[in-house]
């Protein structure tokens, strides 16, 4: 032995790993995988959360700009104007659907609307109908009241007249006007 120890290689079969090496791999990719899901969890909470941030802080400059606005505009503007304005908005704040909905109703029956009027403080209108009998006209001032704004109705005069399909009762209506019913 001149050369030393002789080495029995064996070039066909891998040299056997340790079964603790492998495990200690396993535990190690798991634990690397469970810190990847975390961290990327984590990373979009974070994203949402200054997402959300930024939306709340735009609404917040948004409502602070108006407001700024509004108080520029009530110092600056002149109180007759400011009176109309808010008459303007009160005028928006009547229910004119439900008046509109209740004149239109089904029940009302076959009478046709010529004109309407209604008083600037939303209390009382006054309406010029026609129907084909006076039967058709009381029955629509009967019907006519009921969850909306009409609170009562009254008929205030009527006449025959002659029209080109026949001869037609044209009918002048009065009706009290609750304004804060339905909306």
């Amino acid at each position: 032995m001149i050369l030393g120890p002789r080495f029995d290689v064996d070039f066909v079969r891998p040299a056997p790993v340790p079964p603790l090496a492998i495990a200690v791999l396993v535990v190690a990719l798991v634990a690397a995988a469970a810190a990847a899901a975390w961290c990327e969890q984590a990373w979009r909470s974070g994203r949402d959360l200054a997402s959300r941030r930024a939306t709340l802080e735009a609404a917040l400059e948004r409502g602070r700009e108006q407001a700024e606005r509004r108080r520029t505009t009530a110092r600056g503007a002149d109180p007759q104007a400011q009176e109309q304005a808010v008459a303007v908005l009160d005028e928006l704040h009547r229910p004119w659907r439900a008046l509109f909905e209740q004149l239109e109703a089904d029940r009302v029956g076959p009478v046709h609307l010529d004109q309407l009027a209604i008083d600037s403080r939303f209390e009382s209108l006054q309406m010029q109908a026609e129907a084909r009998s006076l039967g058709d006209v009381l029955r629509y001032v009967q019907a006519l009241p009921g969850a909306g704004p009409i609170a009562a109705v009254q008929l205030s005069s009527h006449e025959l007249r002659d029209a080109p399909g026949g001869r037609v009762v044209s009918a002048r209506v009065v009706a009290r006007l609750d304004g804060r019913a339905s909306r």
